[in-house]
């Protein structure tokens, strides 16, 4: 389900939401990443009650909170925008660690 997942974010990357949704509803339950690509897409799209309903599942009440507060401010800023503050989000878009150096 990782092809799908990353298919969903492209998609919500993109500004294409409807599609996102569709493509990640079907894979919700796989894992908590999913539901928050889920969310995202819902939040993004106007559905703050659908993507509430999906951050519960995984956030406690600051952490669903913290993340409306972020589709919200995604909501104002232009697709370009958008994309460019999602691909510097290490939640959605994590990097990978520095290789580890052995011990002298």
């Amino acid at each position: 389900m990782p092809a799908r997942n990353n298919l969903g974010l492209s998609l919500i990357v993109g500004g294409f939401y409807d599609e996102a949704i569709a493509t990640l509803t079907p894979i919700a339950n796989v894992s908590p990443r999913v539901r928050a690509n889920l969310a995202l897409a819902h939040g993004i799209a106007g559905d703050m009650g659908q993507a509430t309903r999906l951050l519960r599942a995984d956030y406690d009440d600051e952490g669903t909170s913290r993340q409306l507060v972020y589709f919200g401010q995604l909501r104002t800023l232009s697709i370009a925008e958008r994309a460019a503050s999602l691909r510097n989000n290490s939640h959605y878009f994590p990097r990978p660690s520095a290789p580890r150096r052995p011990a002298p």
